[in-house]
């Protein structure tokens, strides 16, 4: 199944980019917070990302994790909220 995230335009391309760029050879996990876990998600879905209201690309699923106490960002050192998190890691697929 695919599915959708939407980067807010007041995060900056660049700085993301280098955070795909980080978890491309699957050594590390990008995190987006949702309020409840999709029922239908699996590992293996697609995760398709819109910036600026263009597709740019899509990541694998690669899990679902509760961050009880939160945790910091290894690329910009944010540290975010506890909650849940669909992780995801690999290449990122751009949208020619």
């Amino acid at each position: 199944m695919d599915w959708l995230l939407t980067i807010p335009k007041t995060t900056d391309w660049r700085t993301y980019a280098m955070e795909l760029a980080d978890v491309e050879d699957w050594s590390g996990i990008m995190n987006y917070r949702v309020g409840v876990v999709p029922k239908m998600l699996c590992c293996g879905d697609r995760m398709w990302v819109v910036y600026n209201g263009e597709v740019r690309g899509w990541q694998v699923i690669t899990s679902v994790r509760r961050w009880p106490e939160g945790f910091p960002c290894r690329t910009t050192g944010t540290h975010w909220s506890p909650g849940i998190y669909i992780q995801r890691s690999g290449p990122f697929h751009l949208v020619p």
